[in-house]
């Protein structure tokens, strides 16, 4: 689903009756130019049964943090990930949605009856130069996290007052993290 030249990452959506177990990569970036940027992809999955992703999920903008020589801003959106079972939701790996430029990130989702769990591999990275994404966990069970979760925009806050953070909800929950693992956050 990578796009080629210049363009947005696409569009993936998977369903499943029941349980859904996926080992492979998700590549969805984005790609750009010196004048053009492209938006990262979007993801849904969800399943009435159990989800679990062991694979990498790249939905990534691409531009960069600065005018070009030709005097174009290459802005590139992060993309979405959203993810909902009717039982548990298991991620074993890492996880991107980076916002390029002005590009603004979007959210990663994860919604579920049962337990949500990141493992020590569920690296979560929704980081920007200016607008970063947000990162929703919603269950009516635990949330363990054993991975890095980041949303970041790397501001001067008195000195750009534009830049932009994001949110994060944990709702309908009890969470418990790992004491070594970090929750970073800005904005």
């Amino acid at each position: 689903m990578q796009a080629s030249g210049v363009g947005d990452g696409g569009f993936m959506s998977v369903s499943a009756g029941g349980d859904l177990n996926m080992a492979g990569n998700i590549l969805a970036k984005g790609s750009s130019d010196a004048t053009d940027g492209g938006s990262g992809g979007d993801v849904l999955i969800d399943a009435n049964g159990s989800v679990t992703v062991g694979g990498r999920i790249e939905v990534s903008g691409s531009g960069q943090d600065a005018v070009s020589a030709n005097g174009f801003s290459v802005d590139g959106d992060g993309g979405s990930i959203d993810i909902s079972a009717g039982t548990f939701i298991t991620m074993n790996g890492p996880m991107f949605g980076i916002a390029k430029g002005f590009g603004q990130g979007d959210e990663f989702s994860f919604d579920a009856i049962g337990n949500v769990t990141f493992g020590a591999a569920a690296e979560i990275d929704m980081s920007a130069d200016n607008f970063s994404g947000d990162i929703t966990v919603l269950s009516d069970a635990l949330v363990t996290v054993n991975s890095r979760l980041r949303s970041l925009t790397n501001t001067d806050a008195p000195r750009e007052p534009g830049k932009g953070g994001s949110e994060s909800d944990f709702g309908r929950c009890v969470s418990r993290s790992q004491r070594n693992r970090d929750y970073a956050k800005t904005g």
